[in-house]
């Protein structure tokens, strides 16, 4: 193919028919052909050749044949960087230098084209990604450099095909392009290397580029589509040309502050133009600002909360309007003020607080000085007696009084614990306020007595009521407040033996966590990561308390005892380890977990039951417990055996886990336990083996990026071993070259050059089958070939031209470059440096010229 595309090169500057025609029969065949299966065959390097070759070709024979055959190859490859890079360094720059808008309309569609991910999250959902097909760097690239100019050439047609890509998604799934990623229609975002974000923008551009005529049209359909990015795009043209649009806003029938995910762009609007409204106008706003459905019951059950809610939202939609002057407005945003005088933040945007917000920013009717100031008794009257509406006008509330509690304990435990019997009575806020405080103040290295503290805990939990006490939707559940302060305050008293609870009350403790561990209910939420969830679930914590307890109890009483851990912790556990007791995985992720910590505690209860700590009956809970305990990707010797030798390892490379990291963490601790000398690759089962057998693209790809981060830290005892495993990979790719995914491990391998003393003829043999898959700016790889270069310059120029041979020219550094060739001249190796200088030269680039013109003149 290398041949064929420096023909087609050569015919570019003398234009030959017949030799276009030959090359176009050429790429024909190669494009139609099927394997024995009637399939394509894909092979990313011919692919591009052909993709290149095309574009060197006069533009008049490039036909929809040839890009329905890009779009393919675009679609087949899950990596696109190598098409990215020849899109934006030589097809797009062409098309534009000869103004082919029909051509160059073509592959608009192909940089705009985008691709589905489905993102294992938690449990059964499934999140949504779409992406650019081109690669994230080359869209931003192209974008970034060539939009004024493809728009200026392609204008509406433009528009037309970003707004299509946008369609099909949202037509797919209208979850798509929510402000969180697309903050600002108008303004660059932290977000804005996300697909969605660039093709808005690009949008929002191509609009701002066009003649008021163009954009009148689209602007009303834009505001009449059901999606709201659509919606917010159009209200955006409005308030940009709002003299020559502003009918079209007015005209619309629904309630535009109805829609939540207009208000950023609504509130604009307003602020921007509301001196240009008309009295009618302005009517028409505040009666949107009154009718409005602000779901306040969602909010909270409590009034006072939905009282504070409505006026600050309803206030912040006429602060939009004041710079009006209208009466009106200004009595309305008087009145709401008085009700909830918060200040407006952020300025630009409407509120958007939880009822916690509205709780934390009132004041406290009391300051931490009076409350100190206040004996125990005065302060749990004082609490229980706060009512709101006592302070008229003054916002103030139950939660800021609780945080002032919290605060004064944590800087006085000890006047709160000496006399805690007048706090049993206190409503659950306060409880769990006095709870974290304590907590808190202990772990600032605080001194108070526990006995009172476990006292006042063992009363609220013995009560019927704690356990009975129903939370509606929207109300703050405190008794997991409350159990999470309880674990959290033990988990503070018994971690460090510097700062210890009186070791006595250890079996009280362990009483409280088993009360707890007995009648708690199950509240795990999915945050998207599963040990995260249980660390923030009422259970997870719980049973993260206990084996905190537990290795204190066993550093102070059982030291040197096998078993450290308190008998009833122990049977607690045993009886949860049978998933038809316990059917909720917050207890699988403990013990996956804290696994290492369980060896401490009982090393033979762990290996007794290890197949019920990981049940391979029940996928459910073993991936719940190995995600845990794969979440460190540290491994410790005697447990990677034992879950070696009881298949748990062998299980986990076939299982697809839903968190990345954790695939990645598999691979991590396969290859530690490969370079510890735990798999042999004699050993035809072993995991480093089986890894290799499955011969999954992603676990290669992980495997060869495990060693690299090894870089010169690998000791050079061990670098043969990375030699073994390169010939094994290489073996294996050599059945199946033209696999694309293998074509994808190869372009990785390029980074084991780090790992080599010295270029053998077996190591360059293999080299010369990935380095033709380079990554762009793979810049080690250029600094290696400088390092191996002085004793060994035939075998670096021969991987040098194959690599550029491909086409990678523009790929690496031109220092680095520089640097490789003049050492070639200084080692006499004139004759393959000529030929790596001519080569760019021929290629069109000309800074290796001054280097080349200076050894010729060299006799």
């Amino acid at each position: 193919m290398g041949v064929l595309e420096n023909i087609a090169k050569l015919n570019q500057t003398n234009p030959n028919s017949e030799i276009t025609h030959e090359i176009l029969t050429i790429i024909k065949s190669i494009i139609e052909y099927k394997d024995a299966k009637n399939e394509r065959i894909l092979n990313y390097l011919t692919d591009q050749h052909i993709i290149r070759i095309l574009f060197l070709l006069p533009l008049n024979e490039i036909s929809q044949f040839h890009f329905d055959y890009i779009k393919k190859c675009m679609h087949d490859y899950t990596d696109t960087l190598y098409f990215a890079h020849d899109i934006a360094e030589t097809i797009i720059p062409r098309l534009l230098e000869n103004g082919n808008k029909e051509l160059l309309l073509e592959v608009l569609d192909i940089v705009l084209d985008f691709k589905k991910n489905e993102i294992p999250a938690f449990e059964e959902y499934i999140s949504i990604l779409y992406s650019p097909n081109l690669e994230e760097y080359y869209l931003n690239l192209i974008l970034e450099t060539f939009s004024e100019r493809i728009i200026t050439l392609c204008a509406m047609d433009s528009i037309k095909i970003a707004l299509e890509k946008i369609e099909i998604i949202v037509r797919e799934d209208s979850t798509q392009f929510n402000p969180v990623w697309i903050p600002s229609i108008k303004e660059d975002d932290e977000y804005s290397d996300r697909y969605d974000y660039q093709i808005v923008h690009f949008v929002w551009i191509a609009l701002n580029m066009m003649n008021i005529e163009e954009i009148q049209d689209l602007t009303k359909s834009l505001l009449e589509k059901d999606h709201p990015i659509f919606k917010r795009i159009a209200i955006c043209l409005i308030d940009e040309h709002y003299p020559e649009l502003n009918e079209i806003f007015w005209n619309y029938k629904e309630n535009p502050l109805q829609e939540y995910h207009l208000k950023t762009e609504v509130y604009d609007l307003f602020t921007n133009h509301c001196k240009e409204f008309s009295e009618s106008e302005i009517t028409q706003i505040i009666d949107w600002i009154e009718t409005k459905d602000y779901h306040e019951d969602k909010l909270s059950h409590d009034l006072e909360i939905q009282k504070l809610y409505l006026a600050e939202w309803k206030k912040e939609w006429l602060s939009a309007l004041l710079e009006a002057n209208n009466p009106i407005v200004k009595s309305l945003f008087d009145k709401y003020n008085q009700i909830n005088p918060v200040k407006l933040s952020p300025p630009n945007q409407p509120p958007n607080r939880s009822a916690r917000d509205y709780m934390d920013a009132a004041q406290s009717p009391l300051s931490k000085e009076e409350l100190l100031s206040k004996s125990n008794y005065d302060i749990a009257e004082y609490l229980n007696n706060f009512k709101r509406e006592d302070f008229g006008e003054i916002f103030v509330s139950a939660h800021s009084l609780g945080n002032v509690l919290r605060l004064s304990i944590i800087d006085n435990p000890v006047k709160f614990v000496e006399y805690l019997d007048p706090f049993l009575t206190l409503k659950r806020l306060y409880q769990s306020e006095l709870i974290y405080g304590l907590s808190e103040a202990w772990k600032a290295d605080k001194q108070f007595n526990w006995n009172p503290v476990i006292q006042y805990i063992n009363s609220i939990i013995d009560s019927d009521e704690f356990w009975t006490e129903a939370y509606q939707d929207g109300e703050i559940n405190y008794r997991k407040e409350i159990i999470s302060g309880i674990t959290r305050l033990f988990e503070e008293g018994t971690r460090n033996d510097a700062h210890l609870i009186e070791m006595e009350l250890l079996p009280e403790v362990e009483k409280i966590l088993l009360t707890l561990s007995n009648n708690v209910e199950s509240d795990l939420y999915p945050m998207g990561d599963l040990v995260a969830s249980v660390l923030n679930s009422a259970k997870g914590h719980i049973y993260s308390s206990m084996v905190c307890y537990s290795l204190c109890f066993g550093r102070h009483y059982r030291k040197t005892d096998e078993i450290r851990w308190p008998e009833t912790i122990k049977a607690e556990f045993e009886r949860r380890l049978d998933i038809t007791f316990e059917q909720t995985v917050e207890f699988s992720v403990t013990l996956g977990q804290y696994l290492s910590n369980l060896c401490y505690l009982d090393n033979s209860w762990v290996r007794e039951n290890i197949n019920k700590i990981f049940p391979q009956e029940n996928d459910e809970h073993w991936n719940a417990a190995f995600t845990a305990y794969l979440f460190n990707s540290n491994i410790s010797k005697n447990i990677y055996i034992l879950l070696k030798e009881n298949g748990h390892y062998s299980k986990a490379i076939q299982t697809e886990f839903k968190e990345l990291r954790i695939n990645r963490h598999l691979v991590n601790h396969i290859c530690q336990g490969y370079l510890e000398g735990f798999e042999l690759l004699s050993e035809k089962e072993s995991l480093i083996n089986q890894v290799f057998d499955r011969w999954d693209s992603e676990q290669i790809i992980q495997l060869i990026r495990s060693f690299r981060f090894y870089g010169n830290k690998l000791p050079p005892e061990k670098r043969p071993m990375v030699i073994s495993l390169w010939n094994i990979i290489i073996s294996k790719i050599e059945e199946d070259p033209e696999n694309s995914d293998n074509i994808k491990i190869l372009a990785e391998l390029n980074c084991w050059i780090s790992l080599v003393d010295e270029l053998t003829d077996e190591i360059c043999e293999w080299l010369k089958l990935s380095v033709k898959y380079m990554k762009p700016f793979e810049t080690k790889f250029i600094d290696n070939l400088i390092k191996h270069a002085p004793s060994q310059p035939k075998r670096c120029v021969e991987l040098f031209l194959i690599m550029i041979e491909s086409g990678q020219y523009s790929r690496h550094p031109e220092d680095k470059i520089v640097q490789f060739v003049k050492i070639l001249y200084q080692l006499n190796e004139r004759r393959n440096a000529d030929m790596i200088c001519n080569s760019y030269l021929q290629a069109g680039y000309d800074f290796l010229r001054p280097i080349y013109e200076e050894n010729m003149q060299v006799p």
